[in-house]
């Protein structure tokens, strides 16, 4: 089967992060032409997936995941995804989605949902949430291909965040989450995140990211726990050590050539560093994932 892809350049939008989105379909086929390629590595866009049929196994930051028809599979950014097994008759419709797109996406309850969704990133869904959501993809498909309409990007644009509107709805309902006005936590949460991702390698200081939001270290704090669950520090260190994982499985850069990427002052320091999150060494973990 040929993948489909939907998008504003003609690369692959997991490689492209300028890509606004893309849209295929996935066979068993097509999933074994991809095994190798999509060995154990970060994403580091959204995906949506929605099995149709036959069923999948599915790795995500070290936790594995069943999918199976009917199964809706939300992946987020700066995620280490590996494909496990799949049956001969799999087949899945696949989204994925720009990273900053995401982020500017104002849903109501979105630190609930974000939570949420971590914690349990595959539900069931219906037959006819499964096809409202294959319906708007395909008009998306439509839509982007009328390059020379006036609002071409705007139209494609506000499509793309019915889907996710739609796709919140469907998670929320899941978790049975009351709709409430994004309040100043959420937004402070939102922007945090959003900047650890970015700024990670500049910065590991609660302090750094307190004053980029124009707050107190010890507000920013208790607001992230509040709101997550999760100190601030946990958070900034989760994303180093997703980082260093993908390098150790999806690269041959040496312990020593990783360190440096990160921005650790050695080796030695970036060993106790994993050590401590992980509860194994760098080499541990690369040896214990081949």
């Amino acid at each position: 089967m040929d993948r489909k892809w939907m998008q504003q350049s003609s690369i692959n939008p997991l490689e492209d992060e300028n890509t606004l989105f893309g849209l295929f379909d996935v066979d068993s086929e097509d999933y074994g032409n991809l095994r190798t390629k999509f060995s154990p590595r970060l994403v580091n866009v959204g995906r949506l997936v929605i099995c149709r049929s036959g069923e999948s196994e599915v790795i995500l930051n070290d936790r594995r995941i069943q999918i199976k028809k009917g199964d809706m599979l939300t992946v987020f950014p700066n995620t280490i995804i590996q494909e496990i097994s799949k049956s001969d008759d799999l087949h899945a419709y696949t989204v994925a989605v720009n990273t900053e797109f995401l982020r500017n996406i104002n849903i109501p309850s979105s630190s609930m949902l974000y939570i949420l969704i971590r914690q349990n990133p595959c539900i069931s869904i219906t037959q006819e949430q499964t096809d409202t959501i294959i319906e708007l993809c395909e008009m998306l498909r439509r839509k982007s291909s009328h390059v020379d309409h006036m609002f071409h990007k705007e139209i494609c644009e506000n499509l793309l965040l019915t889907i996710c509107y739609e796709v919140a709805a469907m998670y929320s309902a899941n978790n049975e989450i009351k709709k409430r006005p994004q309040s100043r936590q959420d937004m402070i949460l939102r922007q945090f995140l959003s900047l650890v991702s970015t700024d990670y390698l500049v910065n590991r200081e609660i302090g750094y990211y307190a004053d980029k939001l124009c707050i107190t270290p010890k507000y920013l704090s208790i607001v992230i726990r509040s709101v997550s669950g999760r100190s601030a520090a946990d958070w900034i260190s989760h994303v180093i050590i997703i980082n260093a994982k993908s390098m150790l499985i999806g690269t041959q850069m040496t312990v020593q050539q990783i360190s440096n990427a990160l921005n650790f002052p050695n080796p030695s320091f970036f060993g106790q560093y994993f050590r401590r999150h992980t509860g194994m060494t760098p080499k541990e973990y690369r040896k214990k994932s081949k």
